[in-house]
């Protein structure tokens, strides 16, 4: 009786044990469904682009923040303003992408976005790394490499909409980032904003 009931609890933690591993959170089939969200300028809530051919943007969460913005948390994007930088509001967006095969992550990345609002519609600009803004991709499955545009080498950005009173800014950008270490690049391609700001 005494080793039926101990092999009856060894047989049912072993079905917990493989109901659980059944169960690990794996995300790998949404990962590789992404697809770049339509350029809309209705405040949609979202930040995307190609990396090297790749697609790039957050498929979680949503939110905005105030001037010092929150923890980003796995698949999320916040948009948060900044200080202001010469009479203008500094806009800045912050997404996180997780891929997770069987609880585990094998690919964690990170873009940040740091964008004067202003109303230059249609026209192509440069980030301005001396005003302040940037682009910033970080790999951490990658022994924390990160990439930012350089002012001789300039990410371009056009804004299609920015709207004070709706607090609606909306643009696409492309460009390179570079790394000091290792030395080299990524080709951004395709990137499309479209966003409330919380001012």
């Amino acid at each position: 009786m005494k080793y039926s009931l101990l092999l009856s609890l060894g047989a049912s933690s072993a079905l917990f044990l493989s109901a659980c591993e059944k169960q690990a959170y794996d995300n790998t089939a949404a990962f590789d469904k992404l697809t770049l969200p339509a350029a809309t300028t209705s405040g949609a809530g979202f930040l995307a682009c190609n990396i090297n051919g790749h697609v790039w943007t957050p498929f979680g969460k949503y939110e905005q923040q105030g001037v010092l913005g929150s923890i980003l948390t796995d698949n999320s994007l916040i948009v948060y303003s900044s200080p202001r930088v010469a009479g203008r509001t500094l806009a800045a967006a912050s997404g996180q992408m997780s891929r997770v095969r069987q609880g585990k992550p094998t690919h964690e990345s990170m873009l940040h976005l740091d964008l004067l609002a202003v109303d230059t519609l249609g026209t192509k600009r440069y980030l301005n790394p001396t005003l302040q803004e940037g682009l910033i991709y970080q790999e951490f499955t990658n022994a924390g490499h990160t990439y930012r545009n350089l002012a001789k080498n300039p990410i371009h950005v056009v804004v299609s909409r920015f709207d004070a009173d709706q607090k609606i800014i909306s643009g696409t950008f492309e460009g390179y980032l570079f790394s000091d270490y290792p030395n080299d690049s990524i080709h951004v391609t395709e990137g499309r904003f479209d966003f409330k700001l919380p001012f």
